[in-house]
């Protein structure tokens, strides 16, 4: 298409308003990483708060609904974690496509003004018109395929709820978190390892280290069983200890040793996964905000009259299809987390002496 070489009409210039309240609106998933220049790694959780480990989220509602699940005493440990990192999980979920569905319909309205002024311009018959044909459809279909997806995801939270709200109730509760643009982001580093004390908050090395002789006092096998104990927890615990096979575990068996291998695979997998989703959500950030910065200059060179609204949109729609897979990506980097806090037994928040202090109390 030309360039335009007259400045923007009135009308052109409501239209330019509009869009860039569009694209602000379309950007917002980004304003929480944009807080720092490494969206995953933002921050770390304070290590003399030992609070739960799902508030690094900083999301008040989710907090309000896994306070219960907190204190409820007639599940063991186990299934208390696994409650609280499902809900979690469909928590992030929905807040996921919430916004992925606004970005649709942003993207839905930018493909109609597309449409529309080709039309106007008689080029309906051209191929970038029948390209911008099949963009209307797609992102109606994706507009279609988010709302059901929310929906779904809400239907599924109210049920790890134990049916305490109806999911039409919960809708209610959960609509001004999910009007938020902004995606809840984690306060999480990347860490190269963690300590092998996380080992003890783990339901079933608490189980298995119940059956030892903590004082040293026992025969030559309790303090062989000690002594690998105590070098499992003193070892850092790296992505590279992952084994492509797990560790078949035997707890009733009493093969702590076994216990203490699965436990620590398990966790190295979760960190080494943790650690690839979280570095793919940074780069992905970094590619988002060098889209941002060049279609800023687009927006100048259009009310300057040197670019078209055709050339404007296209730029827009390429921005937002990154901006979409950004908050995608940042979806399963948080799912990521929360895989790892569950494999480390919730630790995340815990001081080093909560860790100590954790499983039996025969030290």
């Amino acid at each position: 298409m030309a360039m335009h070489s007259s400045p923007p009409s009135a009308r052109r210039r409501r239209r330019l308003a509009t869009l860039a309240f569009a694209l602000a609106c379309a950007f917002a998933p980004m304003a929480h990483a944009q807080d720092a220049s490494d969206p995953v790694a933002a921050g770390g959780t304070s290590p003399h708060a030992p609070t739960p480990w799902w508030t690094a989220f900083h999301e008040r509602t989710l907090d309000l609904l896994l306070a219960d699940a907190a204190s409820d005493r007639r599940a063991d440990a186990t299934q208390r974690l696994a409650r609280q990192a499902r809900t979690t999980s469909l928590y992030l979920e929905a807040r996921v496509y919430s916004t992925r569905l606004a970005t649709a319909r942003v993207m839905q309205h930018a493909a109609a003004r597309q449409w529309a002024l080709l039309q106007q311009q008689r080029q309906a018959d051209t191929d970038v018109a029948r390209a911008v044909a099949l963009l209307v459809r797609e992102t109606a279909a994706r507009e279609h395929q988010f709302t059901v997806l929310r929906a779904d995801s809400i239907v599924a939270l109210a049920e790890s709820l134990d049916g305490r709200y109806p999911a039409e109730a919960l809708a209610v509760i959960l609509e001004p978190a999910l009007a938020e643009r902004s995606l809840p982001v984690a306060e999480f580093g990347l860490p190269d390892a963690v300590s092998g004390l996380v080992l003890r908050q783990r339901p079933d090395v608490m189980a298995a280290e119940a059956g030892l002789v903590l004082s040293g006092r026992g025969g030559g096998l309790e303090q062989l069983r000690l002594a690998q104990y105590l070098q499992a927890l003193s070892e850092e615990i790296r992505p590279a200890e992952a084994a492509a096979t797990p560790v078949p575990v035997a707890v009733q068996g009493g093969d702590l040793a076994g216990v203490l291998q699965h436990a620590r695979q398990e966790i190295a997998g979760r960190l080494g996964q943790l650690s690839t989703r979280g570095e793919s959500a940074n780069e992905q950030a970094l590619y988002v905000r060098q889209l941002q910065a060049g279609y800023q200059q687009a927006l100048q060179d259009f009310s300057a009259g040197h670019l078209g609204e055709l050339e404007l949109l296209s730029q827009l729609q390429q921005v937002l299809v990154e901006e979409d897979r950004l908050a995608a990506t940042l979806g399963l980097a948080g799912l990521a987390w929360i895989a790892f806090e569950q494999s480390i037994g919730g630790a995340g928040q815990a001081r080093t002496s909560d860790l100590l202090g954790a499983g039996s109390q025969d030290d």
